[in-house]
């Protein structure tokens, strides 16, 4: 527990004691046990001045955290997603701003795996027709997936990340919703309460499986006599797609709403999609198609940008977010939860030749993470270098080279589907039987 006293003045109000709870859960009690208890979920921080604390907080009833958002909560928690989705006032409250009840109601009989109208309308006891329009509906606003085609549609929930987060600020930001600023913070704080703490220890446990996020380094600098499979490069990533949409960086976006621009002034136009969630994005107007000229280019402006390419840790990954440190969830969660070499990396990792080395700094001032210190001589911190060759990139002198790690692990999952079963299985979801 934690408690915060302010110290009672002449003509100021009364003291006030928090007391944490779990997460965001705090008790109200004025000092002496006078007056009522008051439950309080506290959704945008507190700040204690003098003799006063000024909460900004929604006051809650019992029944907010028992009522049909938190029954979609938890009924998202149940599903094969990458991350948990624990129970807490912050989620609730997204779910709140996203969905009406009703919306709400028929999502509980959505699962991850996308199904038909009809068989959605039979577990919900809807008409079909009612149930199509409005899921359809929410497709378009980015509130569930959508798969298939006029003849046979298909609808599934999305998880917070990577799905809702995405494709509510996936768009240009004048066009965003008028409540983008409310979800902007509450998905940051949701995100630091639980989904990304969650995220962080099945990250580093042993026995949680494979790695969720993988980094990839940069192309022209990994060496050739490497292992490096073509999964394990981005362009030949790239050239194996079909289907290739655009989007704006959904967490630069967010943070740009939030007033809290990106450091690095990275571009918000290089995310990219593949296979069904690509088609998704175009037909519902989320994103751009684009070809794999373009795609390439876009990799290339990013490397230049100092963004970092990664991908879910699987061999046909759905989407490549080239990513800041300052703004994007996967490496802004890595430094805050966890020293990020322990979590997430490449196959390569660093060489330094110190007796070509100028001493000039320009690798240092590259890395994101402070993989590189600068003492006498230049080192790398194992314990927070991910290998994307950043560093390498713009070593003039030609000290740097990547080599390949001693410890490198293999991606094992073929795709998105087949890294989320696993995942939900290392989190024991299944012990009653997998789901068809």
């Amino acid at each position: 527990h934690q408690s915060y006293h302010s110290e009672e003045k002449e003509q100021k109000p009364p003291s006030i004691k928090l007391s944490y709870r779990n997460y965001s859960e705090f008790r109200c009690v004025s000092p002496g046990g006078k007056g009522k208890e008051v439950r309080l979920a506290l959704f945008f921080g507190y700040n204690v001045q003098g003799t006063s604390c000024r909460i900004q907080h929604r006051a809650q009833e019992d029944e907010f955290m028992n009522g049909i958002y938190a029954k979609l909560l938890e009924h998202m928690n149940r599903q094969p997603f990458l991350l948990p989705h624990p129970l807490l006032p912050s989620g609730v409250e997204i779910l709140r701003q996203l969905y009406t009840e009703d919306q709400a109601e028929l999502l509980t009989h959505l699962t991850a795996v996308p199904d038909t109208p009809d068989s959605i309308a039979r577990r919900a006891g809807r008409a079909e027709e009612m149930v199509a329009t409005m899921l359809d509906d929410m497709a378009r606003r980015g509130l569930v997936f959508a798969a298939g085609d006029e003849n046979l549609r298909l609808y599934g929930l999305f998880p917070f990340l990577p799905g809702l987060y995405e494709f509510q600020f996936a768009g240009k930001l004048e066009q965003l919703s008028p409540n983008a600023p409310t979800l902007a913070q509450l998905f940051k704080q949701y995100y630091y309460e639980g989904l990304g703490r969650e995220a962080a220890i099945l990250y580093s446990m042993s026995d949680a499986g494979t790695r969720k996020v993988r980094i990839i380094a940069v192309d022209r600098q990994i060496p050739h006599e490497s292992n490096a499979l073509p999964h394990e490069r981005a362009a030949e990533i790239v050239k194996q797609q079909c289907n290739i949409a655009l989007i704006n960086c959904y967490c630069r976006s967010a943070a740009v709403v939030r007033g809290e621009p990106c450091k690095l002034n990275g571009p918000l136009d290089v995310c990219l999609l593949f296979g069904p969630i690509a088609r998704y994005a175009i037909e519902y107007g989320h994103g751009r198609k684009i070809d794999m000229k373009e795609a390439l280019a876009i990799l290339g402006r990013c490397e230049e940008a100092g963004l970092i390419h990664t991908a879910s840790n699987c061999k046909e990954p759905m989407v490549i977010c080239n990513c800041c440190s300052c703004c994007c969830g996967n490496l802004k969660g890595l430094s805050y939860f966890a020293p990020p070499g322990r979590v997430v990396k490449s196959r390569f990792e660093p060489s330094i030749d110190l007796e070509a080395c100028t001493g000039c700094g320009e690798c240092a001032s590259r890395c994101q993470l402070s993989a590189l210190v600068i003492d006498e001589f230049p080192r790398v911190d194992a314990e927070r270098c991910i290998g994307c060759a950043l560093c390498a990139d713009v070593c003039a002198a030609g000290a740097l080279a990547m080599v390949e790690r001693k410890d490198a692990d293999e991606i094992e999952h073929e795709n998105y589907l087949d890294l989320s079963m696993h995942v939900a299985r290392s989190r024991k979801m299944f012990e009653g039987g997998t789901p068809d």
